[in-house]
């Protein structure tokens, strides 16, 4: 049996506690909570056999519970600066299984005053990992002057949690082309691209603990201008885009000085759905615009040029090229996020245009039902598919992860009625299922998976493929839907609908008018990636 001994305590400090220490303390710690995890950081990938536990606490608030993986782990923290301060080490050489390589949970329960306080807990999930060479595939990088510097990756896994910094600046982002297996990046001044030497950072890792760093230096010489066609935009079909070349970057002297002259613009469209009679005005200015017409994605590459100060010649200088994409929405789209957040509160968004009866924040877009539980009970909303209204009694439910047979229960509800012995289950497919949990682990799997069966049908045969159970992670689902055409995320990092990055674990994207399902009509809905809305 594994001893819990086997983890290393820091000493109690020798500083006096001063006034300061706990005012410190409580102007650190966020007002509506009652403590602050300073390390491990929520997420965090680490290496080696020990990690730092630290905690700061407010006035009067004591450390009630620590549970590494489930297993009790709270005594062998100890209080620094009267008690605002709360460290532990934890060491692999004597946890052995209690600390693994890959994905762990460490839950922590405080309380001010004695019993009957106010309680106040956190989950923070940190990866263990080790250099693991074949993670990667393949790894390529291409600087060209007319189109910026390019990166090509190939992970060994679709499970690969990518992270890419060019000279300090996170590019992560910039995924835009390729498939999940292969990514491609292509950088100009926007993200960061200067003369000179530049610093590419490449991290990899997956929650099962494995691990590739990857760095590689090049340089872009003083006599290419450096374009920028700013971040990518997306609006609403018939809307204007304004796209920005600021970013771009004029040639340079000996010494790194900037060149004289005037930096010129000269944008082009590229692309755009097909019928579209789109067009570019200001291709010769800093920022144009595009008007949009119809759905789907346009591209406008952007070239600088630079004439040296009272010529209007250009020579002695060469042009470079960036890319700018413009989506513009079909409409209606709902945009959905199941790791919203509004005033505080975490919850479900769905934006659509119509009144959100039911809902909580106001009676107009967006639509948000607040988690009425605690961060890592699983939440449950319930949405008519075709109107996308809040359905009667169980719209917005929270549900313990450690006893889920009253989610089990409802989820079975959809199950309409019994049909001939081939096919025994008639599924109600007008509803359109959210499910969220936002932190910790799943430990009623039994419940979980029979539950999931709902959504992920074969032949009207329950089936248990469809099992993730560590948070965080989304799904979003129609009862009786066929095996992948349910949709989920375990973890990862997915872009949202205004272009940035979103939670990992959320689903953020939109409810498009779909026929996915061959029983219901083309005026449903179904959840959309962002960046893979078909246009037809």
């Amino acid at each position: 049996m594994l001893a819990l001994a086997a983890l290393a305590v820091i000493g109690p400090s020798s500083l006096a506690a001063t006034p300061a220490d706990a005012a410190s303390a409580e102007a650190s710690v966020d007002k509506k909570r009652l403590f602050k995890i300073l390390a491990p950081k929520d997420d965090a990938v680490t290496r080696g056999d020990r990690l730092r536990v630290k905690l700061l606490l407010r006035k009067n608030v004591s450390l009630r519970s620590a549970r590494l993986n489930g297993k009790s782990v709270k005594r062998f923290f100890s209080s620094r600066r009267s008690g605002t301060r709360q460290v532990a080490t934890l060491r692999k050489t004597r946890l052995g299984k209690l600390l693994p390589r890959g994905r762990n949970f460490l839950r922590l329960i405080v309380r001010r005053g004695g019993r009957g306080g106010k309680k106040d807990h956190e989950v923070v999930a940190f990866t263990r990992v080790r250099r693991t060479p074949e993670l990667i595939r393949r790894f390529k990088l291409k600087y060209d002057r007319t189109r910026g510097a390019k990166v090509t990756l190939v992970p060994a896994t679709l499970a690969a949690q990518i992270r890419i910094h060019l000279n300090g600046k996170n590019v992560s982002r910039r995924f835009r082309d390729g498939t999940p297996l292969k990514r491609a990046v292509r950088l100009g001044a926007s993200d960061g691209l200067k003369h000179g030497r530049n610093r590419l950072r490449v991290r990899i890792h997956t929650h099962h603990g494995e691990l590739v760093k990857l760095r590689r230096n090049f340089r872009v010489g003083r006599l290419v201008t450096i374009a920028g066609a700013g971040p990518d935009r997306r609006v609403d079909a018939g809307q204007a885009a304004r796209l920005n070349g600021g970013a771009s970057k004029t040639a340079r002297r000996k010494g790194g000085k900037a060149r004289d002259g005037e930096l010129r613009y000269r944008w082009k469209l590229t692309g755009s759905p097909k019928g579209s009679a789109a067009r570019l005005v200001g291709r010769s200015k800093r920022r144009p615009h595009i008007r949009t017409d119809l759905a789907g994605t346009y591209t406008a590459k952007l070239r600088t040029t630079q004439a040296p100060s009272g010529s209007a010649s250009t020579a002695g200088t060469t042009s470079s090229g960036d890319v700018a994409q413009v989506t513009a929405d079909a409409q209606p789209l709902a945009a959905v996020s199941t790791f919203a957040t509004v005033g505080g509160k975490s919850g479900i968004s769905v934006e659509h245009n119509r009144e959100c009866s039911g809902a909580t924040a106001k009676t107009k877009p967006p639509c948000f039902y607040p988690n009425q539980g605690a961060d890592d009970d699983l939440q449950v909303v319930v949405l008519d598919r075709a109107t996308l209204e809040p359905v009667a009694n169980n719209s917005n439910t929270a549900y313990d992860t450690g006893d889920l047979s009253g989610f089990n229960a409802a989820m079975h509800e959809f199950r309409t009625a019994q049909s001939v012995q081939s096919c025994p289950f008639v599924y109600d497919t007008d509803k359109l299922v959210l499910i969220a949990v936002r932190a910790g682990t799943i430990t009623d799997f039994d419940n979980y998976v029979d539950a999931l069966g709902v959504f992920n049908t074969q032949k009207c045969r329950p089936t248990d493929t469809f099992a993730p159970q560590d948070a965080p992670l989304s799904i979003i689902a129609v009862p009786g839907t066929l095996v992948d055409k349910a949709w989920n995320n375990v973890g990862f990092e997915i872009l949202a609908p205004d272009g940035t990055v979103g939670k990992k674990g959320s689903l953020d994207g939109f409810l498009k008018q779909t026929s996915d399902d061959p029983t219901k009509a083309a005026s449903t809905r179904a959840f959309a990636f962002p960046a893979a809305i078909p246009y037809d």
